[in-house]
């Protein structure tokens, strides 16, 4: 897949230049005349940094995606009980770390689009509508981990001085959301070239794709509304299968990243500069028992195993790569229940899924295709109505997209063979949902959301972790992040009533099922 040639350290460059320009002002209205600011920055080469910037760093990657929402959905386990989120307990810098980043980038978000308005600048139209898809994407995150969130003013005191922005309550953002990606979607526009495609780390300047993106969170976005919106929830799914989703591995969107220890993006890092016990992680019993058949997902062997896990002596070499003799390492062991030798359990395969250039996954075909299966499952799909083709091809695609993490391409009889050993009729919810969250592997905050919205795999769901200083009751999985204690402190917009409350990891979003219960479509 030929992906952007720009210099990912260049637009790091970029994006210390704009953090520079955000942060070191005592009031955000001075901006306004800083001439180091990002309004003094040609939107081009601004909008560089944007993929980067709502991608992770190791910082909040560690810690909201692997130490929670990895943990939490059984993915990935812990080996250490400092790791909070693994074992449901509340460690505020870990909890607030996305939020804490995140908000930078917003600025510089909110930045571009009021310097790219089409109305006042048509040649930057396209820059406008790839900046708003984008915003859409890290939003839809934030509001995903905590709930309530600002969403109309967020990232606006650069542009507005809106210093405390007014909370949305995600029943009215998840609407406005997917109205910001279709007004997006139709003001993309191929005949303006004003964009660089080297300053396009997604998509190198391909307006279909960026198209087919769009729609593809729409079809996102919609589904997650379906057990609490179904009308809602049809209506944005339709008009995101009319409209156009991905087609291909070759649509996927993910941020490609170099091999340097330099880099500061994506979760390989985490696992590179600590070796192979200082990131503390293994890979879960749970996910183990599913890819080698002992759960009974399937008789046969994943092919994807070998390339998911291997296992690692201490001195950080390969030790074996052979699926049968993997094990996967228990989720919410207590200290005295830990092994004498951690390092004979699976990690994430360091030659491929946990590299220095691993690329950041946005949204897969696979899972498009997954999200597919569900809409003809649910009677929703205006087009083929054949769960069983969308969910064959979303474990298929699932599969061959592992190149992009420098993996060999899975042979195309390992895949009929392992699609031949699943139930022949069409597949269940939960069957749908089960491998996404396989495909979904590295990619909590997803998975996560999934588990949250539909209470599957059901191997995780009746697999709960009862830490002893858990916030969460006995047997409840976390439905949440909670708020940061500055932001409750300084925002007089803040309050029980504005935000998700109670505001404790157990409440439950807005879209989520009910503790205990399952989705059926």
């Amino acid at each position: 897949m030929m992906r952007s040639t720009i210099s990912v350290l260049a637009a790091a460059l970029v994006f210390a230049f704009l953090l520079v320009g955000c942060d070191n002002v005592n009031n955000p209205t001075d901006l306004n005349e800083d001439p180091t600011a990002p309004t003094s920055m040609e939107p081009g080469l601004q909008f560089a940094e944007v993929p980067l910037g709502i991608t992770d760093t190791r910082f909040e990657g560690w810690r909201a995606n692997l130490i929670h929402a990895e943990c939490i959905t059984q993915h990935l386990a812990s080996t250490t009980t400092a790791w909070s989120g693994c074992y449901y307990t509340l460690n505020e810098g870990y909890n607030t770390a996305y939020w804490n980043r995140k908000w930078s980038s917003l600025r510089n978000i909110e930045d571009i689009l009021a310097k790219t308005n089409p109305e006042e600048n048509p040649e930057f139209t396209n820059i406008h509508a790839m900046t708003r898809i984008l915003r859409v994407f890290v939003m839809h995150r934030m509001t995903d981990l905590y709930g309530a969130v600002p969403y109309e003013q967020a990232g606006k005191g650069v542009t507005e001085e809106i210093e405390n922005p007014e909370y949305d309550a995600p029943s009215e953002i998840y609407p406005a959301m997917i109205e910001d990606l279709q007004e997006a979607r139709g003001q993309l526009d191929p005949s303006v070239s004003t964009l660089d495609p080297g300053r396009d780390l997604l998509f190198a300047g391909d307006i279909q794709k960026w198209e087919k993106f769009a729609n593809s969170m729409i079809l996102r976005l919609g589904m997650r509304m379906s057990e609490v919106a179904p009308d809602q929830a049809q209506a944005a799914v339709q008009d995101a299968l009319n409209s156009g989703v991905m087609e291909s591995n070759d649509d996927i969107a993910y941020v490609e990243h170099v091999e340097t220890n330099g880099d500061r993006w994506g979760v390989g890092e985490v696992f590179q500069d600590f070796g192979v016990g200082g990131h503390a992680f293994r890979v879960s019993k749970t996910l183990m028992d599913i890819l080698t058949g002992e759960a009974g997902v399937s008789p046969d062997m994943d092919p994807r195993t070998n390339i998911f896990t291997a296992q690692y002596a201490d001195d950080g070499s390969l030790t074996t790569e052979n699926p049968a003799s993997l094990e996967g390492f228990e989720n919410g062991l207590q200290p005295e229940e830990f092994p004498d030798n951690t390092f004979q359990f699976a990690q994430p395969h360091r030659s491929y899924m946990v590299q220095y250039s691993s690329p950041s996954l946005f949204q897969s075909y696979g899972e498009v295709k997954f999200l597919e299966a569900e809409a003809a499952l649910r009677g929703w799909h205006p087009g083929s109505g054949d769960a069983r083709q969308h969910y064959e091809e979303g474990i298929e695609a699932a599969m061959k997209h592992l190149t992009i993490y420098g993996a060999p391409e899975i042979a195309q009889s390992e895949v009929d063979d392992y699609l031949n050993s699943l139930p022949a009729r069409a597949p269940t919810l939960e069957e749908i949902i089960e491998q996404k969250w396989i495909a979904l592997f590295l990619n909590g905050y997803e998975a996560w959301a999934e588990f949250r919205r539909t209470g599957y795999p059901d191997e995780v769901r009746t697999n709960p972790v009862n830490a002893p200083a858990s916030e969460t009751p006995q047997d409840e999985f976390p439905g949440r992040l909670v708020y940061p204690t500055n932001e409750k402190q300084i925002n007089p917009n803040f309050t029980e009533e504005a935000t998700t409350s109670p505001d404790e990891m157990s409440t439950r979003l807005w879209w989520a099922r009910d503790p205990g219960e399952t989705a059926t479509p």
